[in-house]
């Protein structure tokens, strides 16, 4: 379409380009009449033209109750829950990049009572009362008057532990809430406030005394505090209990094909981020949540492991079988926010799918028992970024097949009756 012609006048050469038979206002538009008229306004206030500074693209998240920005959802969430005791604010509300973007559900309004069942308290207070007596290091007394003995008499008399569970239950209440939104400072102090308080330490010690009259005042104190140590321990066993018992359930509702993927995905995370830093001991880390390969027989089901030698997968990162099923939740989240029948621009967000698996509670607790490190919570955030990446390719994978079906149809239906036509001549 175009040439180059070199041209020689007064012993100087130039290079120009020649379009030809095409007018050059097709290529420049409105420019080209404008150019030579606006050339020398344009030199005039070209010194006074302040440079523009370089816009960021990466979001940014303001508190609603502070002049504080964030760049991450998980600073955001760390801010909101610890400064100003508002867990439940959420940052997709509060883009500065994206004004009005949603209603602001950080009212409280919306928010559970915290009431939970008695049968569940009932548990925790019969839990603990069991942990109190095989403590060794509670029963120092005497055979008579020791705490396994005393915890014996309580778990013989029926109505005595129902007395104990509905005064326990707002502790237990508030401790279970505080720890199910990840806030363990406010589930400590908490604990504290409560705990200490004369009114539920005497009411403690009077059913306890009641229960055993051998007991003294100063013996029903000492096991009413190992009491309600050993309350907020067995509470939060229950509670990792509880959400090993969903992540094995997640693992059933994912095929064994989608499994083996999610496993060579979860490694290539832990490749992908440990490349993107430079401090030894952060890619140390981020390497330790890889099994070794005396542990990887072990670690990894036998189903994907057959998958994995079926076929050279290139480098592949063997991820410890807790990581795994951490980005096998992340998977489930996806699964349950998404659906690939009717997919719009709201339910693919980025940043709404991330706080959604960031809020999560199993994902939190998963990810702790796991993580050891300082800044984990970016860390979990940065590992959610890279799978929402993989998973977003595989959903434009999906969408381009589903349209290229539809042309497909669409065009071997007109060549048919295109055929037709012809062989009727």
């Amino acid at each position: 379409m175009a040439k180059v012609i070199r041209e020689t006048a007064n012993k100087t050469t130039e290079d120009f380009i020649r379009w030809e038979n095409i007018p050059l206002d097709f290529f420049l538009g409105e420019f080209t009449e404008e150019e030579g008229k606006s050339e020398s306004s344009h030199d005039s206030d070209s010194d006074n033209v302040a440079v523009q500074p370089k816009v960021s693209k990466v979001s940014q998240f303001q508190c609603p109750r502070c002049p504080k920005t964030y760049a991450s959802i998980s600073g955001f969430r760390g801010h909101v829950s610890k400064k100003h005791d508002e867990p439940q604010l959420k940052a997709t509300y509060h883009r500065m990049d994206q004004p009005g973007h949603g209603p602001d559900l950080g009212d409280g309004s919306s928010t559970s009572s915290g009431d939970i069942h008695f049968a569940y308290v009932s548990e925790v207070v019969k839990a603990a009362i069991q942990t109190t007596a095989k403590d060794s290091t509670f029963n120092l007394m005497t055979e008579q008057l020791s705490f396994q003995t005393v915890s014996k008499k309580l778990l013989d008399c029926a109505d005595t532990e129902d007395n104990l569970s509905k005064c326990l239950t707002p502790l237990v209440s508030a401790v279970k809430q505080a720890a199910k939104a990840g806030m363990y400072e406010k589930m400590w102090t908490l604990f504290h406030e409560m705990s200490t308080h004369p009114d539920l330490t005497d009411h403690i010690c009077s059913t306890i005394i009641s229960n055993d009259e051998l007991v003294s005042r100063e013996i029903a104190y000492m096991y009413t505090m190992c009491l309600l140590d050993s309350l907020v321990t067995t509470l939060l066993q229950l509670e990792k209990k509880s959400e090993e018992k969903t992540v094995d359930a997640v693992m059933d509702t994912v095929s064994a094909g989608d499994q083996a993927v999610i496993f060579y995905i979860a490694g290539n995370l832990i490749h992908s981020l440990s490349k993107k830093t430079k401090i030894a001991d952060t890619q140390a880390q981020i390497q330790a949540l890889c099994t070794s390969d005396s542990e990887s027989e072990q670690e990894v089901p036998s189903h994907i492991a057959a998958w994995l030698k079926s076929k050279d997968r290139g480098g592949l990162k063997t991820p410890s079988l807790k990581f795994y099923k951490l980005v096998l939740m992340f998977e489930s989240i996806m699964r349950r926010v998404v659906d690939v029948k009717a997919l719009d621009a709201m339910s693919l967000s980025t940043v709404r799918l991330k706080e959604t698996i960031l809020s999560d509670r199993t994902v939190q607790m998963t990810w702790q028992d796991i993580s050891n490190f300082s800044g984990h919570q970016k860390f979990l955030e940065n590992f959610i970024t890279y799978f929402l990446t993989v998973r977003g390719f595989a959903i434009t994978k999906f969408i381009k097949r589903q349209e290229q079906k539809k042309n497909k149809f669409n065009i071997i239906s007109r060549n048919k009756s295109l055929r037709k036509n012809l062989k009727r001549c």
